[in-house]
């Protein structure tokens, strides 16, 4: 799938705003939504990115807008290194990279480092019926992964499955993306109850710790 190995290799090759685009909005949360494989490289990630970042939370989304052979696009996880994207996740308390995989069967599949979150998370989906599980081909754990790249080194990746994006919108073709019914609201609903729970737990150890943390510098309570 990997056609380039870093940024600056795919830039010299490919014309931003033609054959790709960056968005992203910096807030004031502390969590940093990330969609590295959005528009028509990874359909889906990037809608669910931005329901699920809502307007609390900031967000990050490269997206592929090439007719075809959008895969070309698509830089992995560990060599995600755009600029843009690093700087917002150096800022970050913890970071959610969503990503599309190609599984037949429903179902979303959590990796990363920072297990309080990705707990919560778990949990939230699996109250509302989605079943989650891990995934040795989606670990998440290593450093230089996007969703790791925050000033503590821990994040959650969020593998949803190909079969689960065609459940959650009408059509995954360019513009047809629009969501479908209870179950997109259902997933969005969990993951950002998970992440509400878990700022909540976070502002409260660190202000059992000690006066000053790095969460009350990115996200007031």
């Amino acid at each position: 799938m990997t056609h380039y190995k870093n940024y600056s290799q795919l830039r010299k090759c490919e014309q931003e705003g033609a054959d790709y685009q960056i968005r992203f909005h910096e807030r004031s949360s502390g969590i940093l939504i990330v969609a590295p494989h959005g528009g028509c490289i990874e359909p889906g990630t990037t809608e669910i990115a931005h329901a699920v970042a809502g307007k609390e939370h900031s967000i990050y989304c490269f997206e592929g807008l090439k007719d075809r052979d959008n895969n070309t696009l698509h830089i992995t996880s560990t060599h995600f290194d755009e600029p843009i994207a690093l700087k917002l996740a150096g800022k970050a308390w913890s970071i959610l990279a969503l990503h599309g995989c190609r599984d037949d069967k429903p179902i979303i599949y959590l990796g990363g480092k920072d297990g309080i979150l990705s707990e919560k998370i778990r949990n939230t989906l699996e109250e509302t019926g989605i079943p989650v599980g891990e995934n040795p081909r989606f670990p998440g754990r290593h450093p230089n992964n996007i969703c790791n790249r925050n000033f503590r080194g821990e994040g959650v990746q969020m593998e949803i499955s190909l079969a689960l994006r065609r459940l959650m919108f009408d059509d995954l073709k360019r513009n047809s993306r629009e969501p479908r019914g209870e179950l997109f609201h259902n997933i969005i609903l969990a993951v950002r109850r998970a992440m509400a729970n878990y700022l909540v737990s976070e502002r409260k150890a660190c202000s059992d710790r000690i006066s000053d943390c790095g969460l009350r510098n990115h996200a007031r309570p």
